[in-house]
């Protein structure tokens, strides 16, 4: 495993400070046995990348907060592979919120 891999490009149109949150799917009725693992994500903004991981048992789903970068144009993008114990990675949705 860990060939695949999800890549989002975030579309940035001013330079700034940059919120970047992953969201993470919780289904409250199940035993969340889908998310047994961490999530490796790369940021790739314009200080470099910055690899952050996510152990999906203690966050409570919903959006995530990934860390605050400098991001511009053209520059930004999120990525999670899938080396994981999960059996599943879910790949559900990234966002940029500016400062």
């Amino acid at each position: 495993g860990g060939e695949s891999k999800a890549i989002w490009k975030i579309p940035i149109l001013t330079k700034g400070q940059y919120d970047i949150y992953t969201y993470i799917p919780r289904d409250k009725n199940q035993e969340n046995e889908q998310h047994l693992g961490e999530y490796q994500y790369t940021i790739y903004h314009d200080d470099g990348e910055s690899k952050v991981t996510i152990n999906c048992k203690d966050v409570e789903g919903g959006w995530v907060l990934l860390g605050t970068y400098y991001c511009s144009s053209g520059n930004t993008k999120v990525e999670l592979n899938n080396k994981s114990k999960s059996r599943v990675v879910i790949a559900d949705a990234v966002k940029a919120v500016k400062l």
